[in-house]
């Protein structure tokens, strides 16, 4: 197996839980920014995907529901500091981990993903059925 390059960057996937009561428009707006965050810095955005709203498993600044966005992404590990410092800061963000994927990626190799921006639906329930008992 060849030895990592200097220039070979790690994937990253970043979970965000925003504040549940902001607008889309807002959280499109945050999308936007750390897309540009990614662009400034030199790491490559691979995807973003809205989770939507979910419970968070305690409560966080009074809410117990949060949006969930999870952003995935190659770069080098100085970029990560800087990514996790502006979440800090974000007073929309609830909670925020990121995590390693994988390690030497290539940087001509990594491919942007459309963003999947609006959460899907939950499926509707489905109406209960009645199943007689055979009780013969």
């Amino acid at each position: 197996m060849a030895g990592l390059s200097k220039h070979d960057l790690t994937e990253y996937e970043a979970l965000t839980v925003l504040n549940p009561q902001i607008e889309d428009s807002q959280v499109a707006s945050f999308i936007e920014k750390m897309k540009k965050v990614a662009a400034d810095n030199g790491a490559k955005h691979i995807q973003f995907i809205n989770l939507g709203l979910k419970k968070i498993a305690w409560e966080r600044d009074g809410h117990n529901k949060g949006i969930y966005l999870e952003h995935k992404f190659a770069a080098d590990n100085t970029f990560v500091k800087e990514y996790e410092r502006i979440l800090k800061i974000d007073e929309s963000v609830l909670l925020r981990q990121t995590h390693r994927i994988r390690k030497g990626v290539n940087p001509d190799s990594v491919t942007e993903l459309e963003d999947q921006l609006k959460p899907k639906a939950a499926p509707a329930p489905s109406a209960p059925t009645f199943q007689p008992r055979n009780d013969a």
